[in-house]
């Protein structure tokens, strides 16, 4: 594979720094519908909007919307892109109450601070191969981060301090060492002779916890 532009999205970015931005259920109404319904939401009372930019996600068939229309239960907007561009029984959505300003404005620091994975990866000509499942979501998680040491979004998310920054910069360093070194390989099938390590109590509950969970579990078991 080639290194990337940028590894992560602003859904990304908004999930793993506010939780409660991202709201994820499954279409409960009409099949072939042109309306996403979910009888169990809140959407307007979560924050969604209509005409401000904001986009809802069919996951099931790959499709996508701009919303024009919102009320508690049902998201109206035109689906394109996917399989079928409808909603179906049973289909995933994912909404980020990200509206079109934000968006540019996390995918803008989200590119910037792309090239600092990106490097670290290419002096290990890493770029060249077939990143682990694990080793994606890890330099996945490591945008993430690192944008947010230059960029805290509007949503109800954690705020943080120029300490804090710093040490997610240190911390950043750290791990890009590790990659561009080789100590820490990502390819599939290659795991190097270090780890990153993130001073956080370890759940697997998120991918981007199961990546830090899965490269630790692989260094301890390398010889």
């Amino acid at each position: 594979m080639a290194c990337l532009s940028v590894w992560a999205t602003a859904e990304d970015f908004v999930s793993f720094w506010c939780t409660e931005s991202r709201l994820a259920r499954m279409h409960d109404g009409a099949g072939n519908a042109g309306t996403l319904t979910d009888t169990m939401a809140h959407f307007r009372s979560k924050g969604v909007l209509g005409g401000v930019g904001m986009i809802v996600y069919n996951l099931t068939d790959g499709s996508q919307a701009v919303i024009t229309a919102v009320d508690e239960t049902t998201i109206t907007g035109t689906l394109a892109g996917g399989t079928d561009n409808d909603w179906d029984v049973g289909d995933q959505y994912l909404v980020v109450t990200l509206d079109a300003f934000e968006r540019a404005t996390i995918e803008h620091y989200l590119e910037v601070t792309a090239s600092d994975v990106s490097a670290a990866l290419a002096a290990q000509l890493m770029c060249d191969c077939t990143l682990s499942s694990w080793g994606r979501e890890l330099v996945r998680k490591l945008n993430i981060v690192d944008a947010a040491s230059f960029y805290t979004c509007s949503c109800a998310g954690p705020k943080l301090t120029e300490q804090e920054r710093k040490n997610y910069r240190d911390w950043m360093g750290e791990q890009l060492t590790l990659i561009r070194t080789g100590k820490l390989d990502l390819c599939e099938g290659a795991p190097g002779a270090e780890y990153p390590a993130f001073g956080a109590v370890k759940e697997g509950i998120t991918d981007f916890a199961r990546a830090q969970i899965i490269s630790d579990r692989i260094a301890k078991n390398s010889p």
